[in-house]
């Protein structure tokens, strides 16, 4: 199984319609031929329409990406979310790193989520977005983004886990193919072979989100929004609470779509708090769908 390709860093800036919105994305070359139109399709766009942007390329460290790298706060609140209804749900397709949009009821529970960040994110403490780079993770930043008048960076370390040539096919097309991890054996699940050609393995999928974390938790700011998928958030929270990946074969966190989990670091013991998994009461229904 080939590994995560190396990276490249680009910024987009927004024009005065969104003053707010500031792009940073990891441009891959990535190993799934299907998934090239993911890269070339990525950029956000405002309701009024971003139409004048300016393209840079970065240099040097990875690190340089993101902005102002300097020691950790006293206090750190981070908010893990989990994109909302998104088209792939509803027409019974296989997710991962397929390119499906919210749905336009996955739009309105994304302006849920955004409002019940309002409420514990001040206005005057800088705070910033880092969100996986499929259409319905970027989309849901952006309204985040501007509830919150906060800078996005699109990270793609971020994505769900690739089920390789079962993305945008029928699930049942998955289910008739997939092959279960063994119930025991950190190594054996975390290596272990589902079945699908080009599929990530668990281990493969663990590594990059550690790396994305680990730079996002370098940066000084002390409120933090990352927007991901049910599955990828396990992987979240595991390198928030400092778990080996050699020990993540077996965790799994439950997430439904359009959930909120918090987490929080504060002074002066900084232990790294989970302070609620998996909230969805800022949400209109409650149907419970797993997010991928």
């Amino acid at each position: 199984m080939s590994k995560i390709p190396s990276l490249k860093f680009r910024s987009i800036v927004g024009s005065r319609s969104h003053p707010y919105l500031f792009v940073q994305r990891q441009v891959a070359s990535t190993r799934h031929s299907n998934h090239e139109d993911l890269r070339d399709n990525w950029m956000m766009t405002n309701a009024a329409g971003v139409t004048n942007r300016t393209v840079s390329s970065l240099g040097g460290n990875e690190r340089d990406q993101f902005p102002d790298t300097q020691s950790p706060p006293p206090t750190r609140h981070a908010f893990v979310i989990t994109h909302p209804e998104a088209t792939h749900h509803i027409e019974g397709l296989v997710g991962g790193w397929h390119d499906s949009a919210l749905t336009s009821r996955g739009l309105e529970q994304a302006e849920s989520i955004a409002s019940r960040l309002r409420q514990f994110v001040p206005l005057q403490i800088r705070s910033e977005i880092y969100t996986s780079d499929p259409q319905r993770c970027l989309q849901t930043a952006e309204v985040i983004a501007t509830r919150l008048q906060a800078p996005v960076h699109a990270t793609p370390d971020l994505r769900e886990i690739s089920y390789g040539e079962a993305e945008g096919r029928p699930q049942a097309w998955l289910d008739e193919r997939f092959v279960f991890p063994p119930a025991e054996g950190n190594q054996l699940r975390l290596d272990h072979d589902c079945g699908i050609p080009r599929a990530e393995t668990r281990r493969e999928a663990a590594e990059r989100i550690y790396v994305a974390m680990d730079r996002i938790l370098s940066t000084p700011t002390e409120y933090q929004v990352i927007v991901t998928h049910g599955f990828a958030l396990t992987f979240v929270v595991s390198a928030w609470i400092g778990m080996p990946l050699e020990a993540a074969g077996l965790i799994g966190i439950p997430a439904s779509s359009g959930s909120i989990t918090t987490l929080s670091q504060e002074a002066p013991f900084h232990n790294r708090s989970v302070v609620k998994l998996n909230d969805t009461s800022h949400m209109s229904w409650r149907k419970s769908a797993k997010t991928y």
